[in-house]
């Protein structure tokens, strides 16, 4: 069994005071923001979520070492992508769940 990583208490307040600010009318327009700053916060919080799940996901007995790869470089791929492209830019934990990835191949790729 392998436990889920989760965020801590400041990281989940960061995101609510963060969500708070981009959802509501005033901050758009008091901080100049446009409109665009909530689909790509939600894009954030969901790319988080699914990163969250990829150190259980390498760290299954079933799965090869070849898929271990795959799945860690489709995620180093769509954080990239995501990152410089759209300018969506992914939370602390986020790279956090990466680096415990990274550490749980069994690759030096």
């Amino acid at each position: 069994f392998v436990p889920f990583l989760t965020r801590s208490d400041r990281e989940i307040e960061e995101s609510n005071r963060r969500r708070k600010l981009s959802a509501s009318h005033r901050g758009l327009h008091s901080k100049r923001r446009c409109l665009w700053q909530l689909p790509k916060l939600m894009a954030c919080h969901v790319l988080g979520s699914w990163l969250m799940c990829i150190p259980s996901q390498v760290s299954q007995s079933h799965v090869t070492s070849e898929q271990r790869e795959k799945y860690l470089l489709r995620a180093l791929g769509a954080m990239r992508l995501l990152r410089n492209r759209h300018r969506v830019v992914p939370d602390e934990a986020s790279y956090r769940a990466l680096m415990v990835a990274c550490g749980r191949v069994d690759s030096d790729r």
